[in-house]
């Protein structure tokens, strides 16, 4: 017997849903353009929902922003997006929105290339 959907993973795939259409569609901060949610998870209580994301923007390809200041205009903003979420959401509670920066495809991109490396350093190897 399959497990059951909780109730925290349904409102978790709702904020993610509804945030990345804002996001794309609502928001009129440049610095929020090309912001993509990774990963939403919402405590058992529904008094936090810790939203991971990653951006990439195709003009800022040397990351000259840092990721704190992203993950800081994403922080001021929270609370007009938590607004905008409760207007579309009609739930009676809506999380305190947290976000965090993830870097796992930066991690993955890096491990791959060294991976990549280190087996073309083996094929340069003489056969013994």
């Amino acid at each position: 017997m399959p497990k059951e959907y909780s109730r925290t993973e349904r409102i978790a795939d709702l904020i993610h849903k509804e945030l990345t259409a804002v996001l794309q569609k609502q928001i009129a901060d440049p610095g929020l353009r090309f912001i993509t949610i990774t990963s939403v998870k919402v405590t058992k209580d529904l008094a936090f929902a810790d939203i991971l994301f990653t951006q990439l923007d195709p003009t800022d390809l040397q990351d000259k922003q840092p990721k704190e200041a992203k993950v800081k205009r994403l922080k001021k903003a929270a609370s007009r997006l938590r607004y905008v979420l409760a207007q579309r959401l009609k739930l009676r509670v809506i999380p305190t929105l947290r976000f965090f920066y993830d870097d796992l495809d930066v991690q993955r991109q890096r491990l791959h290339d060294l991976i990549d490396s280190a087996i073309a350093k083996d094929k340069a190897k003489p056969s013994e």
